[in-house]
């Protein structure tokens, strides 16, 4: 779907700057899977930033790309480096979890029906024979 590609891609550069708003709302919360790839791909990215020590010179309510400038100077490659690694992992889980477009759960929901109600006329046919 044409739309949802442009809204995803537009709320993702969005959230690569700290504004995450646009892309939980319109795209993750919306898909469920994409919410999930991106809660376990932030997991990974903050554990990687325990487990290098990471260190800020100065506490903001800054996220993403625009928070970079406050990494220490010792551990900056380190920060990228998780931040890199939790923008793949949610990349990657989302790939393989894939979702379902809503154009597509509409059809299979109608097609679903449509089966449902052939075979309840079938079995009202069997029943009445």
């Amino acid at each position: 779907n044409a739309k949802v590609k442009t809204l995803a891609a537009s709320t993702g550069i969005l959230a690569m700057f700290g504004i995450i708003e646009p892309a939980l709302y319109g795209v993750n919360v919306r898909f469920k899977k994409p919410l999930i790839a991106g809660l376990v791909g932030g997991a990974v990215g903050g554990a990687c930033m325990c487990l290098f020590e990471v260190k800020l010179t100065a506490f903001a309510a800054l996220s993403g790309l625009l928070s970079l400038p406050l990494f220490s100077d010792a551990t900056f490659v380190y920060a990228i480096l998780s931040m890199l690694i939790s923008f793949v992992t949610a990349n990657v889980i989302t790939y393989f979890m894939g979702f379902v477009d809503e154009k597509e759960e509409q059809s299979q929901i109608a097609s679903a029906s449509r089966i449902s109600a052939s075979s309840d006329v079938n079995v009202e046919k069997s029943s009445n024979s």
